[in-house]
């Protein structure tokens, strides 16, 4: 039984299709991952700009700037070492030059970069499935009216 304020169930089945929730879902999940994207790319991009230095001999500066740039590692003659730094210290400087050093911090950088140009071409292919199929359903439920 029907009370007076409940429509029929004709009146029910009439009513309009309803567009799908999961293109909105898309877009709104696209959002968050262009967050992530800009914050994986801006740590990555500060992770490669961090100044590292072999103590005392070299200053290899960013690590970006070193690859990019080609810059070549300072050796220190141990037999011969300039003043404030001694045999040992010059032979642990030539052991771990500023390649050495550069790369595990460009492994790093390159790995966070990597990542968000990762989660940004997902994040735009989401975001462009999901204003697609949202078109789609609104062009579908649009009632044109006949003339």
């Amino acid at each position: 039984m029907r009370g007076p304020g409940e429509p029929n169930a004709s009146a029910i089945d009439e009513k309009a299709p309803t567009s799908p929730r999961w293109p909105d879902r898309l877009v709104s999940v696209s959002a968050w991952m262009a967050w992530v994207c800009l914050a994986l790319t801006a740590a990555g991009l500060v992770f490669g700009t961090v100044p590292v230095r072999t103590p005392k001999v070299q200053d290899c500066g960013a690590p970006l700037a070193f690859v990019i740039t080609g810059r070549v590692d300072s050796f220190v003659d141990p037999n011969n070492p300039p003043r404030g730094i001694t045999a040992a210290q010059a032979r642990a400087a030539n052991r771990k030059p500023c390649r050495k050093r550069v790369a595990p911090r460009m492994v790093g950088s390159g790995a966070l970069l990597l990542g968000g140009l990762v989660v940004g071409v997902t994040g735009v292919g989401m975001l462009l499935i999901g204003r697609s199929a949202r078109r789609r359903a609104h062009a579908r439920d649009v009632v044109v009216p006949a003339t």
